[in-house]
C-alpha cells in the first residue's frame, strides 16, 4: 500500500528530515511518497536567501537533497519501514475551477490550489502534510484531506538570541574554570 502527502513548508523546515521519522506513526502504507510542490519550492528558495538562521539552513539541506526531482526519477530518502521518496509530479495542464476564496498569492492557499490541481488532473489520494492549523482548516474548506505529523517528529525549538548568548557565556564560564 502507498500514500502521498505534498508536505507544506513549514513541515520540511520544522520537523525532522523525512528518512528520520517513524512513518507508522502516521499511517500502515509500506510505501511514502512526499510530492514537492512548486508553491513549496518557491517559498524554499526565499527562505534559502533569507537571514542566517536556522530556517535558512534548512532550507538549503532541503533542497539539496531534492535537487535531482524531477518528474518521472523519485528520490529515495529511506528503503524500508516504510520506503520513503520525494516525488515531482507532471505540470497538469487542465484548469480546474478553484473555490472563490483561494487566493493564490497567498502561500498557503497556493499550495491548497495546486493540490486541488493535481487531484483534478488524476493525482488520486494525494494528501496535505502540515502542522498548520490554519491551513489545516482552509484544506476542510476545500475539500483536500489534510494530516498532521506528531509533535515528537519536531525539531527542538531554535534557541532566541537571549538563550544563544547565555549559552555562549556558560560555556566561556566553563572554559575559564
Amino acid at each position: 500500500m502507498k500514500v502521498i502527502y505534498a508536505p507544506d513548508t513549514n513541515f520540511l523546515l520544522q520537523f525532522r528530515e523525512p528518512s528520520q521519522v517513524n512513518w507508522k506513526d502516521l499511517t500502515p502504507a509500506d510505501e511514502v511518497e512526499l510530492v514537492i510542490l512548486l508553491s513549496v519550492l518557491r517559498e524554499l528558495d526565499k527562505h534559502n536567501h533569507g537571514p542566517n538562521g536556522r530556517r535558512r539552513k534548512v532550507a538549503e539541506r532541503v533542497l539539496k537533497s531534492i535537487r535531482g526531482l524531477e518528474p518521472g526519477n523519485n528520490l529515495e530518502v529511506r528503503r524500508q519501514g516504510p520506503r520513503v521518496v520525494f516525488r515531482e509530479i507532471e505540470p497538469v495542464d487542465e484548469t480546474v475551477d478553484l473555490p472563490s476564496w483561494i487566493d493564490r498569492s497567498k502561500p498557503d492557499e497556493a499550495i491548497l490550489a495546486e493540490i486541488l490541481e493535481y487531484q483534478a488532473g488524476g493525482t488520486s489520494g494525494l494528501q496535505l502534510l502540515t502542522a498548520d492549523m490554519a491551513l489545516k482548516r482552509l484544506a476542510r474548506r476545500a475539500g483536500v484531506e489534510a494530516v498532521m505529523p506528531p509533535d515528537e517528529w519536531k525539531l527542538p525549538p531554535e534557541p532566541d538570541a537571549n538563550e544563544k548568548r547565555v549559552n555562549e557565556l556558560e560555556r566561556q564560564v566553563r572554559q575559564l574554570l
